[in-house]
């Protein structure tokens, strides 16, 4: 099956929880920088939190149609390893941002529909580093995953959108078809309530995933 699957645990905030998630060693973990969600980190966000992550964790900023000047200085400000795209963001955008973040890592996001134009994606490959894939709005629902078995790019991607514990079966067998699977991205279903995610649920779902 080649390596095992990248795990990202997204919309987090809290640092005591951000402290216990990271103890669950996923390999990506997310902080929302995007005014309309619920999961937000707020403006006093402290950068410290951040910075005190582990470097085998790679810190991931999620942007909604945001200004390039305030990507760049959000970045530099909590030492951000990616960031996530996740509105109508160009291609003219996300090379501009390529080449003013050279080693920071591009994840375009995409909501998926059945019969979706993959041709869309193309110009994107040159300054994206990965796709992610979900269903749109952050309902927690997921899209016909179906859809991936045909998909004919060669750029890795993520799976997110309404990913439970109880999708780990047909996650590895999606992988089992898709080498460019590169991994998936949790949120609302390990939740009690909003960016505060379940350890224990986190754990296993990490531990299952990796095999």
């Amino acid at each position: 099956m080649g390596e095992s699957l990248s795990v990202k645990v997204c919309g987090m905030r809290e640092p005591q929880n951000i402290s216990e998630i990271v103890s669950c060693r996923p390999d990506l973990i997310g902080f929302i920088f995007s005014r309309t969600s619920k999961r937000f980190v707020g403006d006093d966000f402290d950068p410290k939190i951040v910075k005190e992550i582990p470097a085998t964790v790679r810190k991931v900023g999620v942007f909604v149609d945001s200004e390039i000047e305030a990507v760049q200085k959000t970045v530099g400000q909590y030492g951000l390893d990616m960031v996530q795209l996740h509105g109508h963001e160009s291609t003219g955008y996300c090379g501009e941002l390529k080449e003013l973040l050279s080693q920071v890592g591009i994840i375009k996001s995409f909501t998926i529909r059945d019969n979706f134009n993959w041709d869309e994606l193309k110009p994107y490959e040159p300054s994206v580093s990965l796709f992610l894939f979900d269903n749109g709005g952050g309902s927690g629902v997921r899209f016909n995953w179906k859809t991936l078995e045909s998909y004919p790019l060669s750029t890795n991607f993520m799976l997110a959108g309404g990913i439970s514990s109880y999708d780990t079966e047909e996650i590895l067998n999606l992988k089992s078809k898709n080498d460019y699977l590169f991994g998936v991205d949790i949120n609302s279903r390990f939740e009690s309530s909003p960016a505060i995610k379940s350890c224990p649920q986190v754990k296993q779902f990490i531990s299952e995933i990796k095999g």
